[in-house]
């Protein structure tokens, strides 16, 4: 798995911000779905069978893999936090 990371004005993150709170989403996963939906529309432009499910099924594997692992690095780093705060 790879990762990306960038920078954005302050301007821009609050938007971020406001847009992931209000959906419920951390700003990490407000931005990867992002970043996916734009890959998406990316290869749709190209040609390629986005509405074939068999297309999907291993894009929505690897979306949760990466949930799931960042769930778990979430939970370790507030397992820490509360540790040092004892």
């Amino acid at each position: 798995m790879r990762s990306v990371h960038f920078r954005v004005s302050d301007g821009m993150y609050i938007l971020i911000q406001q847009g992931a709170e209000s959906s419920g989403a951390s700003v990490a996963n407000f931005c990867r779905e992002a970043a996916i939906a734009r890959a998406i529309l990316w290869e749709a432009r190209e040609g390629r069978n986005w509405t074939d499910p068999q297309v999907w099924d291993p894009i929505m594997r690897q979306i949760e893999q990466v949930e799931e692992q960042d769930a778990k690095l979430r939970a370790e780093a507030a397992r820490r936090r509360r540790l040092s705060q004892t």
